[in-house]
């Protein structure tokens, strides 16, 4: 694979990112503006939020959705309705928070993969020399990926980041049912079962000082749902094994 080969310069336009927001008015603006460098269409979701998100967003260039229905889960499935139903020549979609998590520079990961057909799916992973991030987060997202390693031959190496791209086949074909963060325990989990190809990049990932820039939810109650959700959906992967 020459991944130097590959020219970055040319936007992507068979690429569509989506970005699922509530009350991301401080940062959405700057993350759609560095993300029409790389990618010619941004779809940002706008989740019920009270602020001014959806302007900033318009005002940067993105397309605006309204998702009604409040939850992560139910944003990033309002996002794949309207890319299927909108691009007909689409290739992939590209999801990244939109709270100033993850770098829009980091795109160019997954554009030098899907420009060299490497994998169906591509998750980005926090855990090599980029990554800065509070310990404790760091401990559990590493608690975390081992659970969802267990009894599995298919490894990843961050189970939770959300910064991840994944072709038109699998928009079509990979039906989520989560409505909450869940969601993305639940793809992955389908993904690996389906035998979709998978390819891992590492990121980027800043972490604000004001924690609630970084999450809506308490980490002791966010880290106890994702557990939950966890166990859930790898039961579901082990007793539906060979089906």
């Amino acid at each position: 694979m020459v991944l130097s080969s590959i020219d970055l310069s040319k936007k992507q336009d068979r690429v569509v990112v989506v970005i699922p927001c509530y009350n991301e008015a401080n940062e959405i603006y700057t993350v759609v503006r560095k993300c029409k460098y790389k990618v010619e269409t941004v779809v940002v979701i706008d989740n019920n939020s009270t602020d001014t998100t959806r302007s900033e967003a318009e005002a940067a260039e993105a397309i605006v959705i309204k998702c009604k229905e409040l939850g992560l889960g139910n944003a990033i499935n309002t996002g794949i309705s309207y890319c299927l139903d909108n691009y007909s020549d689409l290739s992939y979609i590209i999801v990244l928070d939109g709270d100033g998590q993850h770098k829009p520079s980091d795109l160019r990961f997954f554009l030098k993969l899907i420009d060299s057909s490497v994998a169906d799916f591509i998750t980005g992973t926090r855990f090599s020399s980029l990554y800065s991030g509070p310990p404790y987060r760091g401990f559990g997202i590493k608690f975390f990926t081992y659970v969802f390693n267990l009894f599995s031959s298919t490894r990843i190496d961050d189970c939770q980041c959300g910064f991840r791209a994944f072709n038109s086949k699998i928009a079509r074909e990979v039906k989520l049912t989560s409505t909450g963060f869940d969601i993305s325990i639940e793809q992955l989990v389908k993904i690996r079962k389906y035998g979709y190809s998978i390819a891992q990049v590492p990121i980027h990932c800043y972490y604000h000082r004001d924690f609630s820039r970084n999450s809506t939810l308490n980490p002791i109650i966010h880290g106890f749902q994702v557990f939950i959700s966890l166990i859930k959906w790898r039961m579901w992967e082990i007793y539906t094994r060979g089906k």
